[in-house]
């Protein structure tokens, strides 16, 4: 769900198209089982109630300027290579939304 926050929701439906789309079958109940093992283990995600209920991360470990704070360090830093510096900070742009 990196690609939902408070204004960008998923729907499970949604979710088993895109986990289709690099291979992954997934069913309702599975995903929706998923969803409460993910809420049970402290993921803050909201469900909003509708005839299709719609799923959203509502709070990440950092916020975005944490995440833009710490990307521009990685980038300024002298001693992180280039190909070390790409790998950071990709995973540091996996920790919010893509929105």
């Amino acid at each position: 769900m990196g690609q939902t926050d408070t204004g960008h929701y998923l729907t499970v439906q949604q979710m088993i198209s895109q986990l289709e789309e690099i291979g992954i079958e997934a069913f309702c109940k599975t995903v929706i089982s998923d969803i409460e093992q993910l809420v049970a283990f402290g993921v803050d995600i909201i469900c909003v109630k509708s005839t299709q209920n719609r799923y959203y991360i509502n709070s990440r470990t950092f916020t975005l300027p944490e995440l833009k704070l710490l990307v521009d360090a990685v980038e300024a830093s002298r001693f992180i290579t280039q190909e070390q510096s790409d790998v950071l900070m990709n995973k540091l742009m996996s920790l919010t939304s893509s929105h």
